[in-house]
C-alpha cells in the first residue's frame, strides 16, 4: 500500500475487496497480526468507511465466514 489509500493507488478497484476479505479473515482469528501493521488496519478502516460498505455492514451484519464452531486448523471441510 505504501502511502496510497488502496492497491491500485487512489483508485478502488475489485483488487482492493479481495485484500479486505483476506485480511478480514486474519483479523477474525489473529486480530494482533493485523494490527502491528497500521497500514492494514487503517486499510481496513478505509474499506469500512466507503458509504455503501459501511450501509451493507450496517443493514446486513455480515455474519462469520463459515461457522463458529469450525476449527482454524481443521483438516477436514464439510
Amino acid at each position: 500500500l505504501g502511502g496510497a489509500p488502496f492497491l491500485a493507488g487512489t483508485a478502488l478497484s475489485y483488487v482492493d475487496f479481495m485484500l479486505y476479505e483476506f485480511l478480514l479473515r486474519i483479523y477474525k482469528y489473529a486480530p494482533e497480526q493485523v494490527e502491528k501493521w497500521k497500514n492494514l488496519d487503517q486499510f481496513l478502516e478505509r474499506i469500512e468507511s466507503l458509504p455503501r460498505v459501511a450501509a451493507y455492514i450496517k443493514i446486513q451484519k455480515p455474519s462469520p465466514f463459515f461457522s463458529e464452531g469450525l476449527n482454524w486448523y481443521a483438516k477436514y471441510w464439510l
